[in-house]
């Protein structure tokens, strides 16, 4: 699944490619940093979830009925957790911006690596 012009998604292999290697990161985990390049499989939903809808603006009760199945305050607080990473990870490549009324909308970014 393409991201922008040199940046892939493999949603089932959860991994995210620039120009063909896979992206490494930092994980902070019981304590320790950890190298990483894998997305959890939440992160891998709801990124895949917000590229399907590119452009458009997805609802956060939708957004949370179809990944969490539950929509409650704490899934809520979840989801704007995995939105926060996902914006630190691939800020370079895409936006993801908070809508006033409840909802995202993912949008790439044409730059050069």
């Amino acid at each position: 699944m393409k991201i922008s012009n040199n940046i892939e998604f493999n949603p089932i292999r959860q991994t995210i490619l620039v120009n063909g290697e896979k992206m490494s990161w930092v994980r902070r985990q019981n304590g320790r940093d950890r190298l990483c390049n894998q997305l959890s499989t939440k992160e891998s939903q709801l990124l895949e979830f917000l590229l399907q809808n590119k452009n458009n603006v997805v609802s956060v009760e939708n957004t949370l009925q179809t990944l969490w199945v539950d929509v409650n305050f704490n899934n809520k607080r979840s989801a704007d957790v995995y939105i926060n990473f996902l914006r630190n990870l691939l800020g370079k490549w895409i936006k993801i911006e908070t809508v006033y009324g409840g909802g995202w909308k993912l949008t790439t970014i044409t730059t050069k690596i």
